[in-house]
């Protein structure tokens, strides 16, 4: 486990939304806001996949996993695909969704270990 903790990601770029200017609600919807949400929404996704990069790096087992997160919520795949392609790409007879389960639970662990601290979502 400490080899995933060494790879805990650090994000060095910033969000390219403006913290500093005062908000306020507008109905407007100006090409200035579709621009920010537009870039903001693409450095959300790119910090995502960076820190799921990062997971792959740090043995063949989170190399697994990670692959397991990519395929099923990024490339938005169905859990049998998702099953079919990890056996392929890791010379794996055959995973089935009970062993599927318990690698999503690892996986996002895992992920939860090495993901910056901004990705984190207070629940409410």
């Amino acid at each position: 486990m400490w080899h995933v903790e060494a790879a805990h990601f650090s994000s060095w770029v910033k969000s390219p939304s403006n913290f500093g200017t005062p908000s306020y609600h507008s109905t407007e919807n100006t090409v200035e806001n579709r621009v920010v949400d537009q870039a903001n929404a693409q450095f959300e996704c790119e910090l995502r996949t960076k820190t799921l990069e990062q997971l792959a790096t740090v043995d063949n087992e989170s190399a697994l996993l990670s692959d397991l997160l990519l395929f099923r919520w990024i490339n938005n795949w169905s859990v049998k695909k998702t099953c079919t392609e990890l056996a392929e790409k890791y010379q794996r007879g055959f995973i089935a969704e009970r062993t599927y389960a318990n690698y999503l639970k690892k996986a996002l662990w895992e992920f939860a270990v090495i993901c910056p601290r901004s990705l984190f979502v207070q629940k409410s």
